[in-house]
């Protein structure tokens, strides 16, 4: 194992956060890389020509726009036969990922040190790790991982041809329940969490659907659009390239049971030969290692192997390849499935990065600056619980005073003692906290608060100012900092969500039950199922736009705020243009929206609500024709010019008049 102190000075080795610090791992055996693997990584994999794209399957899910365009397996001509993959290629290709996922060590290891300090010791539980008192990255990562993506997100389709917008109401009822049913929310939270200790990434893909339907004459999973996290344990990438749009490949591993590759989804030629993979042994690099006692390889139920997704940007093709070692993501064998990749030109890898390094792929981790920090207060905080477990109370006395010090040891809590010189007998305390430790460890939590951008502002755990307008421009800098954040990652998440409607765009089997409310109507409803028979061509010939929306959390408490000042600031104030419209507030309504928000079912017992009241001679007078208010009425408007007088308040006629001269 080696090991590396992140703190320049000397300590206490039982008042660190872990035994020897940062533990960042074995040292791999890497020195048995092929020698041409640095060629390979700048060299790049342009084909020498451009055949017609064959397109196959990867992960077992077809996303071919019709049967005639899959790739069938062929035993005669081979996996290469007519693909842009050559056999030369794809050598290059399998030294380039190697030395790609190599040069991804050092970000591993420090992924590896930086979850393994934000679970805390109680997690590990290997008896090397001192107790942790005060989880200062935890309460940061959560704060803002809830501050980013508090509820689950909601997508607003519009349409720039008005022509288009019922089609773009149906899609965007089709694509919230899709959300739904494939929990985004929890996925983008992980994201979120995942991009705070290194990178955040999200693969968009064909899952299984779990229904089954009969395609000429074979039975088959159709899929259903998908959003899954990859761990920065099984991603690769370019190493050559400075930003993400430079990559000439990104790719993950996976692991699926041994006996799907028998479902006719890949090349039966480049299966025949396979066999189970084992279970990866201890690295001490890959996060799903920590808290886990024992080596649990060769444990598993099923026989399983390790598979690798390749996408290559300038075929447009996903490869689909078994991999011979995984911790060092060798690749072997033929190209097991091709799949044509035609979304985006981000590629089916959606990257999360919240502090980019200028010419680097790769971001700093915001975990790795507030890390120092948390150790810091957490090592004063143990020295001053030691101190605290050392100090004690004692009682000196002088030979003199002996008699009068064993009086005062039996007496009890109140008595009377009788004492020949109470200064023969003085309490004493030895030891206790240092201030000087006390004051720095609490300087250390106020810098980490301010590291890591306020955070009692942020989680509203105390005042940051003494006045209440510093108090206003400390939160006023603290809602930039998070709007900042909010637009790094909605726009990120907008990429995520652009690319499962396309998905489900093309899907040829997918259907989605929907209603919507009539305008006018809001109790009427009508169909808005999603089926193929509705959508023909292409998505983009439709031109509608997807923009995700409520990923802030909202409370109850919250959401009633928000209902009261558009009450009070909009409809109250505009109630006459509402009444002419036809328009009302229904305060039954919105009782029983208040009861339900705030729980609070005995507001329906508090305030009730009857048939109202009619006056019976205007009813009268309605039903006659004579005292009811006429539909058409004329009014005449007399103007007249009168002095405004005093405006002092007192009646003018209260006020002496000057007597007028007489003539």
């Amino acid at each position: 194992m080696v090991f590396q102190d992140y703190d320049s000075g000397e300590d206490d080795p039982d008042e660190r956060n872990t035994k020897d610090e940062y533990v960042t791992g074995p040292e791999g055996d890497y020195e048995n890389v092929d020698t041409q693997m640095g060629s390979a990584v700048s060299d790049g994999f342009e084909p020498e020509s451009e055949p017609d794209v064959n397109e196959g399957l990867a992960n077992g899910r077809y996303k071919a726009e019709n049967e005639d365009e899959r790739i069938q397996p062929q035993a005669e001509n081979g996996p290469l036969s007519g693909s842009l993959m050559t056999e030369e290629r794809q050598q290059r290709l399998f030294n380039a990922v190697e030395v790609g996922y190599r040069e991804l060590r050092h970000h591993r290891e420090l992924n590896y040190a930086m979850v393994e300090e934000y679970v805390g010791p109680a997690y590990v539980d290997d008896g090397t790790h001192p107790t942790k008192y005060i989880n200062l990255m935890a309460q940061a990562i959560e704060a803002y991982t809830m501050i980013l993506v508090g509820s689950n997100p909601q997508v607003y389709c519009t349409a720039v041809d008005p022509t288009l917008k019922g089609f773009a109401t149906h899609m965007n009822v089709a694509m919230n329940t899709l959300l739904d049913n494939i929990e985004i929310g929890s996925v983008l939270r992980e994201w979120v969490r995942n991009a705070f200790f290194s990178l955040g990434v999200i693969k968009v893909h064909m899952a299984e659907s779990g229904e089954l339907i009969a395609q000429d004459d074979i039975l088959m999973d159709p899929g259903t659009p998908y959003a899954s996290n990859v761990n920065l344990d099984d991603f690769v990438f370019d190493a050559s390239a400075r930003k993400w749009s430079e990559c000439k490949f990104m790719g993950d591993m996976y692991r699926i049971p041994f006996d799907e590759l028998q479902n006719g989804a890949y090349f039966e030629d480049a299966v025949k030969n396979l066999s189970p993979s084992k279970t990866l042994d201890e690295t001490g690099e890959r996060v799903e290692e920590i808290g886990r006692e024992d080596n649990i390889s060769n444990t598993e139920f099923d026989e399983m192997i390790d598979l690798c997704d390749i996408y290559v940007p300038r075929d447009g093709l996903i490869y689909t390849y078994a991999v011979h070692e995984r911790q060092y993501c060798t690749l072997k064998g033929e190209v097991l499935a091709v799949q044509e990749y035609s979304g985006d030109a981000t590629g089916p890898y959606k990257i999360l990065a919240l502090q980019t390094v200028p010419q680097k792929c790769m971001p700093v981790a915001p975990v790795t600056q507030w890390a120092p920090l948390d150790r810091l207060a957490n090592n004063l905080m143990r020295k001053a619980s030691n101190q605290a477990k050392r100090s004690k109370k004692i009682i000196g006395y002088t030979p003199q005073g002996h008699a009068d010090a064993m009086r005062v040891k039996t007496a009890g809590d109140g008595d009377l003692v009788k004492m020949t010189d109470p200064n023969d007998v003085v309490p004493m305390t030895v030891g206790g906290v240092d201030p000087a430790v006390n004051a720095f460890m609490l300087q250390a939590m106020e810098l980490f608060d301010r590291m890591a951008g306020n955070l009692s502002a942020i989680m509203g755990l105390g005042a940051s100012a003494d006045s209440v307008g510093q108090e206003k421009l400390i939160n006023g800098a603290v809602s930039r900092m998070e709007q900042s954040l909010q637009q790094i990652v909605n726009k990120a998440a907008n990429g995520v969500v652009s690319e499962l409607g396309e998905l489900l765009f093309s899907d040829e089997f997918m259907e989605i039950s929907g209603e919507i409310a009539l305008p006018g109507f809001p109790d009427v409803t009508a169909s808005a199922n999603w089926t193929p028979e509705d959508r023909e061509g292409v998505i983009s010939d439709y031109k509608v736009q997807l923009d995700v929306y409520s990923m802030n959390y909202q409370g109850p408490g919250e959401r009633i705020a928000v209902m009261n000042q558009l009450l009070q600031t909009m409809y109250t104030p505009l109630m006459p243009i509402l009444q002419q419209q036809g328009g009302t507030i229904d305060m039954q309504q919105l009782t029983s929206k208040y009861a339900e928000m705030l729980n609070q079912p005995a507001l329906h017992d508090i305030v009730k609500f009857t048939q109202p009241e009619v006056d019976p001679q205007m009813q009268g007078g309605e039903q006659a024709g004579g005292g009811g208010m006429p539909q058409n009425t004329n009014r005449t408007y007399t103007r007249r010019n009168e002095s405004a007088g005093d405006r002092s308040g007192v009646p003018q006629q209260m006020i002496p008049q000057p007597e007028q001269p007489k003539t």
